[in-house]
């Protein structure tokens, strides 16, 4: 089905991925790194780099029986989400580098409607606090993920 979006001038979209292309800024995207590839959602957390978190639909045993992976999860409430499914959790314990910021403009300009929306501010703290106690993240992803989502 066609989307009022996808008949845009391609200037118009071009300037609303721009805008939309910002750190909080959720995302469905093919993913190539997945087993099999596949569509996820990421959360944008540092334009600058295209630094981004996986969001699943549940904290895998493995994760969930590792304290230092567990308490890097953090939970995204479908009432807060209306398109996700279900509750899910964005996974901040490991940092995705699998795009650059034009691979992500690409898909996005194909497909406006993979830009579903923002983190809320619940969220955000909740990632920024995650972030800043994280053992599994260089410190200069995580300098870069703290200054870009404190700046939104």
């Amino acid at each position: 089905m066609a989307r009022l979006g996808d008949f845009a001038p391609d200037e118009l979209k071009g300037d609303y991925v721009e805008r939309n292309l910002k750190p909080g800024q959720i995302l469905y995207l093919s993913c190539d790194f997945t087993t099999p590839p596949k569509e996820k959602y990421l959360i944008l957390v540092c334009a600058d780099t295209a630094l981004m978190f996986v969001i699943n639909s549940r904290i895998s045993p493995y994760v969930q029986k590792r304290s230092w992976l567990n308490c890097s999860q953090v939970c995204l409430r479908k009432k807060d989400y209306g398109f996700l499914d279900h509750d899910s959790f964005a996974d901040c314990s490991k940092v995705i580098e699998e795009f650059d910021l034009s691979q992500i403009s690409d898909q996005v300009n194909g497909d406006i409607g993979r830009i579903r929306g923002e983190i809320t501010d619940t969220t955000k703290a909740e990632i920024i606090e995650v972030v800043k106690n994280a053992t599994t993240i260089a410190d200069d992803h995580k300098s870069s993920i703290l200054n870009a989502l404190r700046a939104q």
